[in-house]
């Protein structure tokens, strides 16, 4: 099943970092207003999806899928459970960080809806990327200029070990009220980072 990239609708000021993510076989998705990043990007959708409450209906003769403005969720996760109905397991999502703080609050518990129902998800913007660990292990290339900072998203995540880190961690505990994870980096060719118990919010981010 081919990747599902989703765009909403915050603002993008740099395609440069979101067009390097992007695959070719990749089936692209517009969430209500994420339509507007098609253009720049040089790309086609192949589905639409949501209310239209804030932009215009896009006229097409790509599949359209509409629903009433007065919802229990939000355009972003009608895309993630359409495409988990669709059997697809691997979702990226562009266009929602940036402006209302709610809004991207609510795109990264999307990210967990994901993960709970057996897919992978990541938020992306043009300096960051998150997603989520549940009592697994994830490497991450090192990349110049960026910071890796880990949060839990539980009350407490335990059997934390951070290798290859330059502030390491071996079989640790992190609270979801104590954000003692931020701003940590790789100085080894890759970093890992391990979670026995729990689940762990992972925030790549470039400086600059």
């Amino acid at each position: 099943m081919k990747r599902w990239v989703i765009f909403g609708a915050a603002d993008i000021s740099d395609y440069s970092p979101i067009r390097r993510r992007l695959r070719d076989d990749d089936y692209i998705v517009c969430a209500d207003g994420g339509s507007k990043h098609l253009s720049p990007l040089g790309i086609e959708a192949d589905l639409y999806i949501g209310d239209y409450d804030s932009s215009n209906k896009p006229d097409t003769d790509k599949e359209l899928m509409i629903y009433p403005v007065e919802k229990d969720y939000t355009d972003t996760l009608l895309a993630i459970q359409t495409g988990l109905k669709r059997g697809c397991r691997n979702f990226l999502i562009f266009g929602g960080t940036g402006g209302r703080a709610d809004h991207t609050y609510s795109n990264i518990q999307s990210l967990l809806y994901a993960e709970r129902h057996g897919a992978s998800a990541a938020l992306a913007d043009e300096k960051n990327f998150m997603f989520f660990l549940k009592n697994d292990t994830a490497y991450i290339e090192k990349n110049e200029g960026e910071k890796v900072s880990i949060f839990s998203y539980d009350p407490a995540a335990s059997g934390v070990t951070l290798e290859g880190f330059y502030y390491p961690l071996v079989n640790g505990t992190i609270y979801s009220h104590l954000p003692i994870g931020v701003s940590n980096y790789i100085v080894a060719d890759k970093g890992k980072i391990t979670v026995k118990k729990g689940t762990l919010l992972i925030i790549i981010s470039k400086e600059g």
